[in-house]
């Protein structure tokens, strides 16, 4: 980043003072990240920028990636990717929200309603983090939500963002589809849900609901 200049009054601004001095010292707006990445695919080190994606968190290139460091306690909305994907059904929802809370923890709440009809791929049931964050690795971590089967009551659900799946949340939830049954520990459970077997809760009208404090690679 080059230094500072002062203008004398009536000095005519050049476009190489623009691009040494002015345009790395302002906070840039971008509609994506990957819009920024075609505008500024060697940013200087200190540079600040904000995306349309997130406006109220302003992110700054520290040599080898856009690190956040603003927006610390705003709740800020995202789509979560569902994971593994597939149909969530006629009036099928997805939502998510987040709060850096320090510079490497995150609250997250997230909420998932089947619509009419879902039609689920194989694997497990996640949420994928906000854009930019990587659950860390060094320990897993679990949160707590309700499970909640359409005319059948209500359960406990685990969600887990473990060190194999750094991207993305996961859920336990218990087996079969009687109210109250939690068949098998909470490691058990992970390692055998999906959306083929159990299948009990998988029907319309179910919902997951839950938050989870993440311990994040990502700074703001």
């Amino acid at each position: 980043m080059a230094g500072y200049k002062t203008w004398a009054v009536g000095e005519e601004v050049l476009a190489a003072d623009l691009n040494s001095y002015i345009q790395s010292q302002v906070v840039a707006q971008f509609p994506s990240a990957s819009a920024r990445s075609a505008t500024l695919p060697a940013p200087a080190v200190g540079q600040c920028t904000v995306l349309a994606t997130a406006p109220t968190v302003i992110e700054a290139w520290d040599g080898s990636a856009w690190t956040r460091i603003s927006g610390s306690g705003t709740a800020i909305t995202y789509t979560p990717a569902w994971i593994p994907g597939g149909n969530l059904g006629t009036a099928g929802t997805i939502s998510g929200r987040y709060s850096m809370i320090a510079p490497y923890h995150m609250y997250l709440r997230l909420a998932l309603a089947l619509g009419t009809a879902p039609s689920l791929s194989a694997g497990p049931i996640g949420f994928g983090l906000p854009p930019g964050y990587t659950a860390q690795a060094a320990v897993d971590q679990y949160g707590s939500g309700l499970l909640s089967y359409f005319g059948r009551g209500t359960f406990h659900a685990e969600l887990s963002a473990r060190a194999s799946d750094l991207s993305r949340v996961l859920v336990a939830v218990p087996r079969g589809a009687t109210a109250g049954t939690t068949d098998g520990s909470v490691a058990t459970i992970l390692e055998d849900m999906s959306n083929i077997s159990p299948t009990g809760w998988a029907i319309s009208g179910s919902a997951i609901r839950g938050s989870i404090l993440l311990e994040v690679q990502q700074r703001w």
